[in-house]
């Protein structure tokens, strides 16, 4: 396996990454292994049916990658609306896609022509207003004036018990509720406020003794309704299987797998026979996701520098380079402000107090501003002080798919002496074939050829790496190296499979990624 190795005069912060490849997790027995090979089936009917914005979404929150996306290369004229523009929207946002120049028409630009008078489409209806302010928020627009003041029609349109309906003035329904605490989440509302408190009280009271939702509060439990009610309860951080939400020892999880078609993979809507058109919403659901739709395709690198230390790095997922500093900062906690220019669009207006900030894809500076930054799948992005040079903040790798390629050394210097170079062999460990309750343990050599620096370790990927790998004994992010110049050191990773392991069979890949700081 070809040995990696960095080395750079100015950068602070440096890191390479290696591939968690390969570790096969063998299951004897296991029901949640029974719950995901259902999903796979479901999955596999999905692929059979005609492509649609709802199939799209579900596969790519699936994880699929070969999705059949040219029916949403342009709109015809029948179904031109906004609730269409919204779905195409939400469905390339999921596929990595840029929905401002996918087709002959910037479908962003097409769903804000339906914005009259403070709401999208037709003014009698909510239902059209909660999929615009979740198709903004997917390119990472839920902080334009439009999108805010549907957020407020939606909020004038809740009905007294807490829901709402399809339509003004409709009783509320568990379908339309879900919807809309998953997009006022999107615009800014938080679990807290009064509104969502209710909106969720509303739904614990229309579960059923079943511990599945119907249409109507308290009104026989289908997989649909199922669906877009476990998506809203991810949403707001809470577990669908918890406490909170079962009744006679069912949830809506066990609830919704109960409409599975065995033989064909699909879901039934109440019954069988009738019709299979929850199988999107199900998939989606069952795949721990929410709308807009996280997927493999729209997580991206983050890493948020303010010139005394990091302030963020994580992994997120947005559509643009604006949106993931939305979505990250319920991850790290850090506040933010995003205005608008009147007439030219969003842009980041400070993060913890601090003004004036810059951005990097990939170590090159875009042209455009962030919101209209569309980002590609695997991108990283940097955002620092716009004082600070940003030569002083390029990151350190380029990724292709799951592995990464270290960008070549720089020409040496003056400085060389002060360079941080290091080196990781193999780029690549696996761990083989495991059961519940075996161990394996592999080598892997560091060598520092630079400067005293700090390194630490960080894995992501599945969660049976993030939560049960070992570097020297230690649990990886435990793990840290004081290394002098020209030393080499040899680290043992342990993967433990855990005796009471309750994921899936299958094989499981991550990523270890080193980082290395002057000391």
């Amino acid at each position: 396996m070809r040995k990696k190795a960095f080395s750079t005069a100015s950068t602070a912060i440096v890191f390479l990454a290696v591939l968690l490849c390969g570790v096969f997790i063998w299951l004897e027995t296991d029901s949640k292994a029974q719950t995901d090979s259902g999903l796979s089936a479901s999955v596999n009917y999905l692929k059979t049916q005609s492509p649609d914005p709802w199939n799209v979404m579900a596969l790519s929150g699936a994880g699929e990658t070969t999705n059949n996306l040219d029916f949403l290369k342009s709109v015809s004229q029948e179904q031109k609306s906004s609730l269409t523009y919204s779905k195409y929207i939400l469905a390339l946002a999921a596929s990595g896609k840029n929905p401002a120049d996918f087709g002959p028409e910037n479908y962003i630009t097409k769903l804000k022509e339906y914005f009259v008078n403070n709401q999208f489409g037709d003014e009698t209806l909510v239902n059209d207003d909660i999929w615009a302010i979740l198709a903004l928020g997917s390119v990472g627009q839920a902080n334009l004036i439009q999108a805010q003041k549907s957020k407020e029609f939606v909020l004038a349109n809740q009905n007294q018990d807490g829901g709402w309906g399809y339509q003004t003035g409709s009783d509320s329904d568990t379908n339309d509720t879900a919807a809309a605490i998953m997009a006022l989440m999107e615009a800014g509302v938080g679990t807290s406020s009064p509104a969502l408190q209710k909106a969720m009280t509303f739904l614990q009271a229309s579960q059923n003794q079943d511990g599945g939702f119907g249409y109507a509060a308290l009104s026989a439990s289908d997989s649909c309704s199922n669906a877009w009610v476990i998506s809203a309860i991810y949403k707001s951080g809470e577990n669908p299987a918890g406490l909170g939400w079962t009744r006679n020892s069912q949830n809506p999880i066990t609830s919704l797998q109960t409409f599975q078609d065995a033989s064909a993979g699909g879901f039934w809507w109440q019954k069988p026979n009738d019709n299979k058109m929850c199988t999107a919403f199900a998939v989606l659901a069952l795949s721990g996701k929410t709308y807009p739709a996280p997927t493999i395709f729209n997580e991206h690198s983050l890493r948020i520098e303010n010139g005394n230390g990091t302030i963020c790095e994580t992994k997120s997922h947005s559509a643009t380079a604006l949106g993931l500093i939305i979505q990250a900062s319920g991850i790290c906690h850090y506040q933010y402000a995003i205005n608008e220019y009147p007439g030219l669009g969003l842009y980041l207006a400070e993060i913890n107090q601090k003004n004036d900030w810059m951005y990097l894809v990939n170590n090159q500076s875009p042209a455009i501003g962030a919101a209209d930054y569309f980002l590609s799948p695997n991108d990283d992005v940097l955002w620092y002080p716009a004082e600070l040079s940003d030569k002083d903040w390029v990151m350190a790798n380029h990724r292709a798919g799951l592995k990464v390629e270290i960008e070549q050394p720089q020409p040496a210097g003056e400085n060389d002496q002060q360079n941080i170079s290091f080196s990781v062999s193999p780029d690549a460990l696996d761990f083989g074939k495991l059961k519940p309750g075996s161990q394996k343990e592999i080598s892997l050599n560091l060598q520092n050829s630079g400067v005293n620096i700090r390194l630490q370790t960080e894995v992501s990927g599945d969660d049976v790496f993030k939560n049960n790998l070992q570097v020297s004994g230690q649990i990886w992010n435990d793990f840290f190296w004081l290394a002098e110049p020209n030393q080499e050191k040899q680290l043992n990773l342990k993967l433990i499979i855990p005796a009471d392991y309750s994921g899936s069979g299958g094989i499981k890949n991550g990523e270890i990624t080193f980082w290395a700081t002057k000391r």
